[in-house]
């Protein structure tokens, strides 16, 4: 039997939106996509939302986008990894198996991970966070260099 692990909204902390919001595509069935695209709103991203992995792959080809966070159950494929490596880009996937449920940072900035990383609900809250902090803080030491 599996268990089902509920992510509470302590685990989910305001963070005050920053010049720079983190650009961020949520992809996969809408009812879960819009639930996660709330959570990174709070955090200051500015969100979109596509329906499955070749309309992903088709908006990396136009957009930047600073986070992939995919819900489809499929792992990302080539086409849009292909169109991501080299940028700063991290694309977080959610992974099913019959034994469990999982989140997997599949690349990060702009790199492919070789063996993607296993991550709690807990722990992909935490890498969420992080990459918005460090998004946000970005253009902050850029403009600070101006002034230098």
């Amino acid at each position: 039997m599996r268990k089902s692990v509920q992510i509470k909204s302590e685990f989910v902390p305001e963070v005050k939106l920053a010049p720079h919001s983190a650009r961020t595509l949520v992809v996969g069935e809408p009812s879960l996509a819009s639930y996660i695209r709330r959570g990174l709103e709070r955090r200051g991203c500015n969100c979109s939302m596509v329906a499955n992995l070749e309309d992903a792959a088709n908006l990396a080809g136009q957009g930047k986008f600073d986070l992939i966070i995919t819900i489809s159950g499929r792992e990302p494929d080539g086409r849009l990894l292909s169109k991501l490596k080299g940028s700063a880009c991290t694309v977080i996937s959610l992974q099913s198996t019959p034994s469990a449920t999982c989140w997997l940072l599949i690349m990060n900035s702009g790199e492919a991970c070789p063996k993607a990383v296993r991550m709690t609900p807990t722990e992909f809250c935490g890498s969420v966070d992080r990459v918005v902090a460090q998004l946000q803080e970005r253009p902050a030491a850029e403009a600070m260099k101006a002034f230098s």
